[in-house]
């Protein structure tokens, strides 16, 4: 089994742009505080992750930490999570059970979603909160947890629409943490490619030495609308679909690649006075030696040929760059 407080010390997490960094120091600094915090941003960015790490580099590392994706769920099934049940209660009830702010007690409780909360919900949130403690029909039950909200909405927004209560909002955003989208620390693509990819050749069984240059640039050019998630599930697939040693770009099915060369295909066409064809093919060996860095393997994946042809190109066009030279010296 996994050791959950190894996997978010805070220490361990991968990522080396400035934002990511300033929320690490943010875990460690809130660490022996009992304040609670609010995560905002995108799907799949990460924030479960920060949560974990809040609480086990706090000082009720050593209690219960309970987790509870508000998201989907109706407001009667939301009311038994959170504060249990008693058997009977209804039809499906054969025996009582704890929610989870009681299984939390002492430690910390995660909700998730908590922008899809109904105002009731919310007053009861807020209530228990206010008091540590909430009644049931037949004791009181203490509640001594330090709540963890995600939204992936603006929270705010959502009170001045009247869709959130201010007194929940100001009770749940002490410390405000906001985990920026991927696609704004593309420094950290290709440290979370490799992380994962180490993750998954071993899952898989499968023997991938690495990938190759033209698939990073693929992953590191791409927006990533769904984060780390969406990062996670494509170098998933890409170990699973290579054939070879390395992935390259074939493997990553990725809708950036498709658009690209759907872009490059609208893009070709004959001038009215005309063109010779040897000289277009010598200008679009040259673009895409460009394009991968003038490394002769990754220009010949992307012009879908095998590198003897492109060799055979190369001299025929006369193509000539230093880093080829010095490779024939050494």
């Amino acid at each position: 089994m996994v050791n959950e407080r190894i996997i978010y010390k805070a220490e361990n997490f991968i990522g080396e742009s400035p934002e990511i960094k300033k929320i690490f120091e943010t875990v460690q600094e809130i660490g022996q505080t009992a304040a609670p915090v609010l995560l905002t941003g995108e799907t799949g960015t990460g924030k479960d992750l920060i949560a974990g790490a809040i609480h086990y580099n706090s000082n009720r590392s050593d209690r219960p930490f309970e987790k509870l994706n508000c998201t989907g769920l109706s407001e009667n099934v939301l009311y038994r999570e959170l504060f249990g049940y008693e058997k009977t209660a209804f039809i499906e009830a054969y025996k009582s059970r704890k929610g989870r702010f009681e299984d939390a007690h002492t430690g910390t409780l995660l909700l998730e979603g908590v922008e899809a909360l109904s105002l009731a919900m919310q007053d009861k949130l807020y209530a228990v909160l206010r008091e540590k403690s909430y009644t049931t029909d037949k004791r009181t039950v203490p509640a001594d947890v330090r709540l963890i909200s995600t939204v992936s909405r603006d929270l705010l927004h959502e009170v001045h629409r009247h869709r959130f209560r201010e007194k929940l909002y100001l009770q749940i955003s002490t410390v405000t943490i906001n985990v920026p989208p991927l696609r704004e620390r593309q420094g950290d693509v290709v440290l979370l490619t490799y992380f994962f990819l180490n993750k998954f050749y071993k899952d898989l069984k499968k023997k991938i030495k690495g990938i190759n240059l033209l698939a990073i640039k693929y992953l590191t050019n791409y927006s990533w609308p769904g984060n780390i998630q969406e990062l996670e599930n494509t170098i998933r697939r890409a170990v699973r679909m290579a054939d070879g040693d390395l992935i390259t770009p074939m493997d990553l099915y990725l809708p950036f690649r498709n658009n690209l060369v759907k872009w490059d295909q609208n893009k070709i066409g004959i001038p009215p006075e005309g063109i010779k064809l040897e000289e277009m093919e010598k200008n679009l060996v040259l673009q895409a030696l460009k394009m991968c860095d003038w490394v002769k393997k990754d220009t010949a994946e992307l012009l879908g040929i095998s590198c003897r042809v492109l060799q055979y190109k190369i001299r025929r066009f006369g193509i000539t760059h230093p880093t080829w030279e010095k490779q024939e010296l050494d």
